[in-house]
């Protein structure tokens, strides 16, 4: 999970008194902002929705939440510093965490021993402590609601789901909370209390001692199920003492749970190393320390503010600059030094040359996506080396052609390594190819950026310690559309492929951490007839067009007027040309980029069509944008960098391009702007700009 998110169209830049700087997260509550105090202190604003903000239930319940969550007093949470429940809409500021998610590291390195789980456990005990004392009870404590900073675990988004509860927010027979950390009673209407967050504090532990929650995963009904009346899954954890307290906090009676005093009391010792990071397993400490050491954003003069101030400038510097005369950069940019290069070469007049390798399928079968990658490269690199903004550098490309193969990938990529003033890669444009160069790019200190791969399972692996993402990964992609149906009424549907049902985990998990109650269905012969009996104002579809078409069509069968959504698998022409309209009126959220809808991009276009003599292509733009944050970043580590210092100043760059943001985490992956949402629309994928700046409406 990416510590910040670039702010989107919309987003305040003031709440009260504070200066917005990120996105932090969102929920069933509103939207979590990264913001700085008058005095310059990092805090945590949650703005709530508009819709929850007019209904007067919701702000009386708010301010009395909030007037209770002000008395929290725990090192281990963290505390309300500043709220506003009469604002429209209202806010809360809290200290700001620079930790990692419990969910993300447990992803990351697996289980934890049973010495960490009990220190876990004790501090989390004495946290529920301190919100019980409050007169609070949390209802939403999960391992995404436990941030790992470098002197402690800290709770967070206590005392405020309670307000949420009973509003509109919460369709009938929906539960705030998180499948498999609710409690059974409140599962069953019996309400709510301390005890069912003893509850999900067994289950938070069991899920950091096992790796997965104790009730399993799939269809919410079923973990639902198996929560309120099937045993825990525990044979993961060590026999002893720690499975035998943690079955009875998740015992379906809450009358034989023990209480938070207890559990402090049995784990509190445990707990007493928590200023250092010793407590943590190995694995962890250095993704906690790399999301703690990573600075809260400067801001910078907005987006709209620096096209403002390019007008007409492009009219004028033609080739000269398109990223300069537009004032869209980087963060830490500057000149380079007027030393040499990599090679020894440059001295006083001379400048040194660096080469940034292109590696795509320059030939074969997808020579057309490897061309528009050279061409994007050429662009950047051309319009660097004429804008004068780099003295004492300058940049060539570097053809390194995989023909689209893991068996070339090889070669290609130790032609790149070979050439010693190659500072960085943008590509390799495919999974299988990254695969395949990334360990000669890793081992060679080369960072590889790039524009088009997208699977998960590539950033953060050891033997491919230098590769970056510039693109939103599929499990991004499927928080993206969890996060545009967030708070409507959902079937997520997908076609029992590896693929299908990853992507469809991504949008569960999504949906369900904001609050919003959807259901899952593998496609089927009835899966048509299930989405109207459920009464879904959407489908979120996970798999391939020609399934995708074939559930389209039964929908219209069995009358139902909802609507469709789908992801980068279904952005294909076949999907297009299916028969009887079966593709029409589908929202579809992708990473390419459509150079029409902002003025930037068809800035951009109008340049690329000049150097070109044709169009951009659907991913030109984004890997222009990572193009030229390369550049950025080694014109400010200087002429004479070597390719570890540049792959250190790629790593940490943060560019604001064509596309959007572009940045990585601690980890490589992709922590900039969201995917763009695009329409089927008579045979056509109509553009309608980046999905955050759209709100969905049943």
């Amino acid at each position: 999970m990416a510590a910040f998110q670039a702010l989107q169209a919309g987003d305040p830049e003031r709440v009260g008194r504070y200066q917005v700087l990120a996105r932090l997260g969102s929920g069933a509550m509103g939207r979590v902002f990264l913001a700085r105090s008058p005095g310059g202190r990092p805090v945590a604003v949650k703005v709530v929705r508009i819709e929850l903000a007019e209904d007067p239930r919701f702000r009386d319940r708010f301010a009395r939440e909030v007037a209770a969550a002000r008395r929290v007093n725990s090192f281990f949470t963290a505390g309300v510093v500043d709220a506003d429940p009469e604002a429209m809409p209202p806010w809360l500021a809290t200290a700001y965490v620079a930790g990692l998610p419990l969910s993300d590291a447990v992803t990351a390195h697996g289980p934890w021993p049973e010495a960490s789980v009990r220190a876990l456990g004790g501090a989390l005990a004495e946290a529920l402590e301190a919100i019980h004392a409050a007169g609070l009870v949390h209802r939403d404590l999960k391992p995404s609601n436990v941030l790992l900073a470098s002197d402690g675990p800290r709770v967070i988004d206590f005392g405020i789901s309670l307000a949420v509860d009973g509003t509109p927010l919460t369709r009938t027979g929906a539960t705030v909370g998180t499948p498999g950390y609710i409690a059974p009673e409140r599962l069953r209407g019996a309400g709510t209390g301390p005890a069912s967050d003893v509850f999900a504090l067994g289950a938070v532990l069991a899920y950091a001692g096992t790796g997965s929650g104790p009730f399993g995963s799939g269809l919410v009904h079923e973990v639902n199920y198996r929560a309120a009346y099937e045993p825990a899954a525990l044979t993961g954890l060590p026999e002893g003492e720690l499975r035998d307290l943690v079955g009875r906090c998740l015992d379906k009676d809450p009358a034989r749970r023990p209480g938070v005093a207890e559990l402090v009391e049995r784990l509190g010792e445990d707990a007493g190393g928590l200023a250092t990071l010793d407590w943590l397993p190995r694995a962890v400490v250095g993704s906690v320390r790399a999301r703690a050491d990573a600075p809260p954003l400067a801001p910078g003069p907005s987006r709209r503010r620096a096209l403002a101030i390019a007008g007409g400038v492009v009219g004028v510097a033609g080739l000269g600059g398109l990223t300069y005369a537009l004032g869209v950069s980087g963060d830490d940019g500057g000149s380079g030094s007027d030393g040499g290069g990599p090679d020894g070469g440059g001295s006083a007049g001379e400048p040194a040359t660096v080469r940034i390798a292109v590696q795509g399928p320059l030939t074969g079968d997808d020579a057309d996506t490897g061309q528009d990658m050279l061409a994007s490269v050429r662009l950047a690199v051309d319009l660097a080396n004429e804008s004068g903004a780099h003295p004492g550098l300058r940049f060539e490309v570097f053809e390194a052609d995989d023909q689209g193969t893991a068996d070339a990938a090889h070669a290609a990529a130790q032609a790149a390594v070979d050439d010693g003033r190659v500072l960085a890669v943008v590509g390799p444009a495919y999974t299988g190819t990254a695969r395949a160069a990334g360990p000669l790019y890793s081992a060679a200190g080369l960072a590889a950026v790039s524009p088009l791969a997208t699977s998960p399972q590539l950033a953060g692996q050891r033997d491919l310690a230098t590769f970056l993402r510039g693109v939103p990964n599929d499990r991004q992609a499927g928080a993206a559309i969890g996060g545009f149906l967030a708070g409507s009424a959902v079937v997520v549907v997908d076609d029992a492929s590896p693929d299908g049902r990853a992507l469809a985990d991504a949008v569960l998990e999504r949906l369900s951490e904001s609050g919003t109650y959807a259901r899952r269905s593998a496609l089927f012969d009835d899966t048509a007839r299930y989405v109207v009996e459920a009464e879904a104002d959407a489908v979120a579809f996970c798999g391939a067009p020609e399934q995708a078409g074939a559930l389209a069509l039964a929908l219209r069968d069995e009358g139902y007027t909802g609507d469709l959504v789908g992801g980068e698998g279904l952005m294909a022409r076949r999907f297009l040309t299916m028969g009887q309209g079966a593709s029409e009126g589908w929202y579809l959220l992708s990473h390419r980029f459509d150079a029409s809808v902002s003025e930037d991009g068809r800035r951009f276009a109008q340049l690329f069509e000049e150097a070109n003599g044709r169009r951009p292509g659907h991913y030109s733009a984004r890997t222009f944008d990572v193009a030229t944050l390369i550049i950025e970043a080694v014109a400010g580590a200087g002429g004479e960098a070597d390719r570890g210092t540049v792959f250190e100043a790629v790593a940490g760059h943060r560019h604001e391009g064509v596309t959007g943001l572009i940045a990585f985490d601690a980890d490589g992956e992709y922590a900039g702007g969201g995917p763009q949402l695009f329409q089927a629309r008579g045979g056509e994928f109509a553009p309608l700009g980046p999905v955050g700046d759209h709100t969905y409406e049943p």
